[in-house]
């Protein structure tokens, strides 16, 4: 699951604790490295997840995400 623009993660807040964690993974994004790293504190009990910055405007995979590896 990739989740884009993650913010302050209120939505990661509600839905992270919902998964599966033994059946998940979840890329949080944001463009802000401040943000990724304020999310990677607030949801350092979610083993699944992992944090990066995204910046949309230059090509995904130059960041190190494949075309179509994500499911959601």
């Amino acid at each position: 699951m990739l989740e884009v623009g993650g913010g302050t993660g209120g939505t990661t807040a509600w839905v992270a604790p919902a998964l599966p964690a033994g059946r998940t993974e979840y890329l949080f994004t944001d463009i802000g490295p401040s943000m990724v790293l304020r999310a990677r504190e607030k949801f350092a009990a979610h083993a699944f997840m992992d944090f990066r910055t995204l910046d949309l405007e230059q090509p995904p995979a130059g960041q190190g995400l494949a075309d179509g590896s994500f499911d959601l």
